[in-house]
């Protein structure tokens, strides 16, 4: 077999394993799409289908009169800003002073920054928790969004 014959079929291979992990990740999106669009009754069918008797778009409108769709989106996009743009800053700020500037201290603290990195996020949620309670900021997006302003990794990869 020559060489462009095994490479073709590599090639093959690959696109076979690569459609595979597709449908994979496609199918849980299309049921939820699919399972959203069906009456009650049709949710719980057995043996399942994919499709229902009818298309129930009403579904959305009872959801969106439930929730307040609009401000949790709202708020999800100013959480998303806020974040990033903290970060952005703090990090750009941090990475350029452990990577470009000289001073006493350097290393060490960039250590404490790498063991921040292992800590694992649930073991703060309870400290992080009171000190947001104590503040009086629970309930507001500050409780979201403070937390989240310095990342660790974030400083580890502006200074790489």
């Amino acid at each position: 077999m020559s060489r462009k014959a095994k490479q073709y079929i590599l090639q093959t291979m690959s696109i076979f394993v690569l459609l595979i992990g597709v449908a994979v990740m496609l199918v849980p999106f299309i049921w939820m799409l699919s399972t959203s669009l069906k009456d009650i009754a049709d949710v719980f069918v057995y043996p399942p289908r994919f499709f229902g008797k009818r298309i129930a778009w009403d579904n959305y409108l009872r959801v969106s009169d439930r929730l307040p769709f609009l401000s949790m989106f709202k708020n999800t996009i100013m959480v998303t800003i806020a974040v990033l743009i903290g970060q952005m800053v703090t990090s750009t700020m941090a990475g350029y002073a452990f990577a470009y500037l000289r001073f006493k201290g350097r290393e060490v603290i960039f250590q404490v920054v790498m063991l921040a990195i292992m800590i694992p996020y649930h073991v703060l949620l309870v400290p992080t928790f009171v000190i947001f309670r104590d503040m009086k900021l629970l309930g507001s997006l500050w409780a979201l969004i403070l937390p989240v302003v310095v990342s660790p990794f974030g400083i580890f990869l502006m200074r790489q």
